[in-house]
């Protein structure tokens, strides 16, 4: 449970709901996201009940905690996006197709049935809902005039629940390289403007002011911010010695933005590296969409199994902070919240992302010499030599690790809660004031 700030003023509960979207239990930064929102709102509005949708059901839930899930509305989505009278007829076409393949196999997947009968229940609560909270991690973007479908499910929940108010957690932007007359960007900015927004990076309120967005800069909540729950004790703890261990931790993402073979080729090289330095390393599975190329790495890598150990069960968030905290020395990490929960941990760190929100946290905490390009020549020896500095001079990781806790510590106090939740409470007519 986050504890509460006391403030000087008082604190009022109204009556009504939270429904919170974007979250789900495949990516477990999203998750983490999802139980860090989850502690805030229970320790600020303790008497409102908390509806979670699923942006992501692989299987059906019913409920998380004392908290009712509804499946994502995929019908409800794919209606919306049908019959939408602002879509031109063009973009229709080509919208059209990308429904068929994206949602088809997702209805008939979760059960149909199942999908119209939670339709018709967010349309039954929805007349008590007064905040609706967005979690999804990356906010609408657009290059040209390529329609993503994600903007479309977030713009049929703005229909949805137009008479809430709504808020963007923070949260990554953009880009928006529109050309020309576009009407789905200008149903984002009616979307944006009847917000509160956050964004969590320098660059999307650059991309949401160029769209005329007014916004409020603030680093991702669980950075700041982290919910009290029990040390899960990891099996792991009976025979690997604590804070010894290079942690690596692949993203499936990368191959969204890199041939295969620059993927595959920099992990394997980066593992045999590792190996050949005699470090100990866990290759940790941080989410199950990055099974296949987890799976890669352990077949290949199967016969290394002295300084190599594949941790492949699937983890809860607090389970994965749990072993990061305790048997990492240097993380190395394609997870941009397997980033945030070791450096919120004064864990070392080195980002191999695919996005300008890895370069941006590592550059509001002083350390964006940190953070690498998986594409670039030579990139492995660079990542291995600093993997070498941090692991075996103690004093290169002592002034880091004093660094993060100092920077760590400078944001939570530019940053607080009661702050945080104060901007909400402007637009939400008192929720809390």
């Amino acid at each position: 449970m986050i504890c509460k700030e006391k403030a000087t003023a008082k604190t009022r509960y109204q009556k009504g709901s939270i429904v919170i979207i974007g979250g789900n239990f495949v990516n477990k930064g999203a998750q983490l996201l999802l139980d860090t929102t989850l502690a805030l709102l229970s320790s600020y509005y303790p008497y409102m009940e908390k509806y979670i949708v699923d942006s992501f059901p692989i299987r059906v839930r019913k409920s998380y905690r004392e908290h009712r899930i509804l499946q994502i509305p995929y019908i409800y989505n794919f209606c919306y996006i049908l019959f939408d009278s602002d879509i031109n007829i063009s973009g229709n076409i080509k919208i059209l197709i990308r429904n068929i393949k994206f949602f088809m196999k997702r209805i008939l997947s979760l059960r149909l049935i199942l999908d119209i009968k939670n339709v018709f229940y967010l349309l039954r609560v929805k007349k008590e809902v007064v905040l609706v909270i967005d979690i999804s991690g990356y906010g609408y973007k657009i290059k040209g005039n390529d329609y993503d479908i994600m903007n479309f499910i977030q713009l049929s929940f703005d229909k949805l629940f137009k008479k809430s108010t709504y808020v963007f957690f923070p949260q990554s932007f953009g880009p928006f390289e529109v050309r020309g007359e576009n009407p789905i960007v200008k149903r984002i900015q009616k979307h944006l403007s009847r917000s509160v927004v956050f964004a969590r990076e320098t660059t999307s309120l650059e991309a949401l002011v160029s769209l005329g967005i007014e916004a409020i800069l603030w680093p991702d909540i669980c950075l700041l911010y982290s919910f009290k729950s029990k040390d899960v004790i990891s099996p792991l703890r009976w025979y690997f010695p604590r804070n010894k261990h290079v942690i690596v931790i692949p993203n499936m993402r990368l191959y969204d933005y890199y041939p295969s073979e620059i993927v595959e080729s920099f992990y394997k090289s980066l593992l045999k590296g590792l190996i050949a330095l005699e470090i100990p390393t866990i290759l940790l599975m941080h989410s199950l969409d990055d099974a296949p190329i987890f799976l890669l790495l352990k077949t290949e890598f199967l016969d290394h199994n002295r300084f190599l150990f594949p941790f492949d069960k699937e983890l809860s968030p607090n389970e994965i902070e749990t072993i990061i905290k305790s048997y990492g020395a240097v993380v190395v990490s394609g997870r941009y919240h397997g980033l945030v929960v070791s450096l919120r941990n004064y864990i070392p760190s080195i980002a191999t992302g695919w996005a300008h929100k890895y370069e941006d946290l590592f550059e509001l905490l002083g350390i964006e010499d940190f953070a690498f390009d998986i594409g670039e020549p030579g990139i492995c020896e660079q990542i291995l030599n600093r993997v070498k500095s941090l692991y075996y001079d103690p004093h290169f990781r002592n002034e880091l690790v004093t660094s993060l806790q100092e920077r760590i510590k400078k944001l939570q106090e530019e940053f607080p809660i009661s702050e945080f939740i104060s901007y909400i409470a402007n637009k939400t007519g008192g929720i809390y004031s």
